[in-house]
């Protein structure tokens, strides 16, 4: 009901209403567009914005002989680094984690974040074949516990080992190890030719997923692409994002040109982590 002392003709009113209604199109038309432009938007997660410290990058060189096979001890340095168990008189950085490595590991493709891991922690090696201990060393903390850390051990412990089997059943689960405070080594595969397969390990540093949560892609640091420069201290430190696809619930990108697949992660908790 409208007040006799402020009366509004029939026009005034038509005109109000149409303008109400123009007003109401153009919000819902907004309201559309921010949603459309939301679900095309990409989120990023990394853990060492989320839990401090830096990423790290170490490389492999010209001038080490004895650095080729060793991607999974430059993989095993950054993580090292990054959860700060790696931090000792004189070893400082991740470059010096991994010439420590070089120094004192054989230069063999079959070595393994886990086992480079517990020889730092604890000083000791299990199995036997591959890539060998050549100097004694390690066992920086020989109080850790490091036996209990299994493949598919469950979140909270040491460290966490994801195999292919686990990894089809929760692809997802590499989101869950960042978001948990895990330093994450990937190890990632391609089928060639001959039959067989080429292996590589590079370090997880975050993703990046749609507002709708889905996984869109990786960051990652890896030690072979700078393998040119002369020295490891002379190497471009980058962090390279690549999109990734869900096929067959594996996790596929093409790296180098051609179609790589995650295989398996190696997780190490932090130790701000496991001492909290």
């Amino acid at each position: 009901m409208f007040s006799s002392n402020n009366p509004i003709n029939k026009d005034g009113r038509n005109a109000f209403l149409k303008n109400f209604k123009f007003a109401c199109t153009i919000l819902l038309f907004l309201t559309a567009l921010t949603s459309a432009t939301n679900l095309k938007a990409e989120k990023e997660f990394r853990i060492d914005l989320a839990y401090g410290g830096t990423w790290h990058d170490a490389e492999k060189s010209k001038i080490n002989k004895n650095d080729d096979w060793l991607c999974w001890a430059s993989s095993a340095a950054n993580i090292l680094a990054w959860t700060r168990w790696g931090i000792q008189s004189g070893i400082t950085t991740e470059d010096d984690i991994f010439s420590y490595f070089t120094q004192h590991w054989s230069d063999h493709p079959s070595g393994s974040p886990r086992e480079a891991w517990r020889w730092w922690l604890t000083g000791e090696k299990h199995g036997s074949g591959g890539a060998e201990v050549l100097n004694a060393g390690g066992g920086f903390w020989p109080d850790v516990d490091f036996s209990t850390s299994k493949w598919e051990s469950p979140a909270g412990s040491l460290f966490r080992g994801i195999g292919q089997h686990q990894l089809k059943r929760d692809p997802y689960i590499l989101r869950h190890l960042l978001e948990d405070g895990y330093g994450v080594v990937l190890q990632i595969v391609r089928p060639t030719a001959r039959g067989s397969r080429d292996s590589h390990m590079i370090t997880l540093w975050g993703f990046r997923y749609s507002w709708l949560n889905r996984f869109k892609g990786i960051l990652i640091t890896d030690s072979d692409d700078a393998k040119e420069s002369y020295s490891a201290e002379q190497a471009q430190n980058k962090m390279v994002y690549y999109p990734v696809e869900l096929k067959n619930r594996e996790w596929w990108f093409t790296y180098r040109g051609q179609e790589w697949k995650i295989l398996a992660a190696y997780a190490l908790l932090a130790k701000s982590q496991y001492y909290k």
